[in-house]
């Protein structure tokens, strides 16, 4: 049986000085180890501790999808496409309400990079990560 992650994906805080939106590094400790994870992701500690198979992330338009992409390449070793990296950035940074400008077509790249990251870690992953775009729940319908 496989194990999956269903992970919400946020919009970070503002950076320091104003430099962007980040997640910051934390510190994870699980309580069947004594390994300390330090991530600005808490999806990571997750994979690793308990060998997840694939990971499906639920967000925005608005998400940090491009953090998660960088951040996730950098794990692997992988240089980082630029372009494509800008081309989320931008995405996101645009966000409309009603005009989202991230497709999960569009995040086909990070689930690559993600898959690979969990069978780095996990040689018997199966791969199959996923994300889900949500729209912001503005009233009460919108949120259920």
């Amino acid at each position: 049986m496989s194990r999956v992650l269903i992970s919400p994906i946020g919009v970070g805080r503002e950076g320091d000085k104003g430099l962007g939106r980040e997640y910051r590094l934390t510190n994870y400790k699980m309580e069947n180890s004594n390994k300390i994870y330090t991530t600005p992701f808490l999806i990571e500690a997750l994979a690793d501790n308990f060998k997840i198979d694939k990971i499906i992330f639920v967000g925005t338009g608005k998400s940090m999808w491009e953090d998660l992409y960088e951040y996730f390449s950098n794990k692997n070793g992988n240089e980082i496409d630029q372009k494509y990296w800008y081309e989320i950035a931008s995405s996101t940074i645009d966000y409309k309400y009603n005009e989202s400008r991230i497709t999960t077509n569009k995040l086909d790249k990070l689930k690559l990079v993600i898959d690979s990251y969990l069978r780095k870690i996990n040689p018997d992953s199966a791969g199959g990560s996923k994300p889900i775009i949500i729209r912001y729940g503005l009233n009460k319908e919108e949120l259920w």
